[in-house]
Parts: structure tokens; C-alpha cells; sequence
């Protein structure tokens, strides 16, 4: 009887200890702030996929004079077209405004007008004085491609960003924008620039050229708060861009556990997904199919102790009845 009621206060106590783990765990991520975000990045292969495209819809919805290689390069509008890109290394780092300007945002075919005065380098930092501290990744990236890849990386030194901090994307749209409006308003500049949007903006990033940090929700949720835009929402890991008052579709951009994006979605008005890429991580799938075969191993073990308990069983049964 002592040893009954002892196993049951230690029972109680166990499932009181268990109670407060799992009620941390649950409340922690609300008190999350910018100094808790981090990074997840692997080192590794990672694949793409064209999965869907329709090009009628895509014609009618987006554009009918450019289609997806506009926005992700070369064959991104061949379904099936495959591409990848390599992790190779990354380091924290902390960059005054102009190395995001000028590396992000200005156009590329554009980018030499700056390198000289009157808006270079030292202007757009005595102007625009933020810094930002961020993550830079340096991949190897292969473009879309129907065949097999070839050994040599379409861009063997490329590169991509994270910003440490969600509130980081409101100051940058807002000073580069500002930017924007210095530079077209000086009629002596041979070079005119376009504002973004909030959701031009974050496209231009998440499409091709950034990450996020994890917990992926609280960093989005951060993110989105910040920016204050009704065009501009999250659901979990899922991204969502629309412009309600101009665009009859959505992109929906979902990151996957290292804070990359992992799918791309377009939708139409009627949530049909008329251009589709998908990413997977080759060693996240290797170790699925591994976790499989071991938990079929697993569940063949437990069934053959069980069989065999159930003969023991059924043989001390017999017994009985022979014996009595």
C-alpha cells in the first residue's frame, strides 16, 4: 500500500514537471525579440523545380510581353526546368546603407551610374546613415536548365542576404525610396530609378535574393507589423504579396526550416496556382527516406516480440487447461 501511494505522488509529480516544460515552450516564442532570431543555414545542395506554369494564365494575369525568366532567369518558364544552388559559407557582417543600395535594389544595368559622383557610395552613407547588421551567404547557382547541369555554376560567386533585423526592411524601402525621389528630381542625372512598392520590394528580396531567420512566423509577423500594409500578410512560414487595388493574383512565397524559400506560388483571382517553384534539400530527403526504412525496421521488430509473446501466451494457457 506505501509503495502504491509513493508511485502515485511520483507519478503526479512527473506529469506536474511535464505540464510546466511544455507551458514554457508554448510562451516563450510570444516574448521573442530581435536578439533571439538565427540563423539555420546548412552547407549543401539545394534543388529547384519549374512544377507549374501556365502560360495563358500567366499571360492574361502578370504579363503577356515577359514571362517568368524576367523575374528567376534564364528557362525559369519551362515546367520541368530544373535548377539548384550550392551553400557554401556564410558570416555576419554589419553594412552601411549604400553596400544594400547598391548591391540590392538599384538595377544592375544601372548600377555604373553610381559609382561616381554626385550619388556615390559616400553620399548615399553621409545621407542614408543606417546600418544594418545582416547574414551573408555565399552560393554557387546553377539557371533553370531541361537537360543535365553542367559542371561549371552558371554564377559560381554569387550571394545571398539576411537581415538580422525585421524592422531593418521598413527603414531600407523608406530611405531607398526617398533616394529614389532625390535622384529623379536632379534634371542633370542622366539616370532615372522606380520607386517600389512594399510588395515590389519584398518580391525583389524573397524571389531570389534573401533569407529570414527563425522562428520563421515571428520574424514574418515582425516584418509585416513594421511595414503596416494591407497588401502584405502571413500565415505560419507562408509569405503572402498582392496589390488589391491593381493585380487580379497572389504570390505566396513559404520558407522552409533554414529560412530559404521553398516554394513560390502565383494564384489567380481565383486561387487556381498557375506558376509553381518548388525547393528541396537533398539531404532533408535522404534522411527522410532513411527515417522510413528505420521506422519499418522498427515496427517488424515489435511485431515479431509480439507474435512471440502471444505464442508464450497462448502456450502457458494451454497448460493450465491440460494441467487443471
Amino acid at each position: 500500500m506505501i509503495n502504491q501511494r509513493y508511485s502515485m505522488k511520483r507519478n503526479w509529480r512527473t506529469l506536474f514537471i511535464l505540464g510546466w516544460i511544455i507551458m514554457g515552450l508554448l510562451i516563450i516564442p510570444t516574448f521573442m525579440t530581435a536578439a533571439n532570431y538565427s540563423v539555420r543555414l546548412q552547407k549543401g545542395k539545394i534543388n529547384q523545380k519549374i512544377t507549374i506554369y501556365d502560360k495563358d494564365i500567366w499571360d492574361i494575369t502578370v504579363n503577356d510581353t515577359y514571362g517568368p525568366e524576367e523575374f528567376f532567369g534564364e528557362n525559369a518558364n519551362i515546367t520541368g526546368a530544373n535548377g539548384k544552388y550550392i551553400v557554401r559559407s556564410w558570416y555576419d557582417d554589419e553594412v552601411n546603407t549604400s553596400a544594400l543600395f547598391l548591391n540590392l535594389l538599384i538595377p544592375r544595368e544601372k548600377i555604373i551610374a553610381f559609382f561616381g559622383p554626385p550619388y556615390n557610395q559616400s553620399y548615399i552613407d553621409e545621407k542614408y546613415n543606417s546600418t544594418y547588421k545582416i547574414g551573408f551567404i555565399l552560393i554557387s547557382k546553377w539557371n533553370f536548365i531541361s537537360g543535365a547541369f553542367p559542371e561549371n555554376a552558371s554564377f559560381p560567386n554569387d550571394a545571398l542576404y539576411l537581415l538580422k533585423n525585421p524592422e531593418d526592411f521598413k527603414t531600407l524601402l523608406d530611405d531607398y525610396n526617398s533616394f529614389v525621389d532625390e535622384v529623379n528630381n536632379d534634371l542633370f542625372f542622366p539616370i532615372t530609378l522606380s520607386n517600389y512598392s512594399i510588395k515590389e520590394f519584398l518580391f525583389r528580396f524573397f524571389s531570389i535574393q534573401m533569407g529570414i531567420l527563425g522562428p520563421i512566423d515571428t520574424y514574418l509577423t515582425e516584418m509585416i507589423d513594421n511595414l503596416n500594409s494591407d497588401n502584405v500578410s502571413s500565415i505560419g512560414n507562408t509569405l503572402r504579396l498582392e496589390e488589391k487595388d491593381l493585380d487580379n493574383y497572389t504570390i505566396q512565397i513559404s520558407f522552409g526550416k533554414m529560412g530559404l524559400p521553398s516554394t513560390i506560388t502565383y494564384l489567380d483571382e481565383d486561387g487556381k496556382v498557375f506558376y509553381k517553384i518548388t525547393t528541396y534539400d537533398t539531404e532533408w530527403t535522404v534522411w527522410l527516406t532513411l527515417s522510413i526504412v528505420g521506422a519499418a525496421i522498427i515496427a517488424l521488430v515489435v511485431y515479431a516480440f509480439y507474435k512471440n509473446w502471444k505464442r508464450k501466451k497462448e502456450f502457458q494457457t494451454s497448460l493450465k487447461r491440460v494441467q487443471s
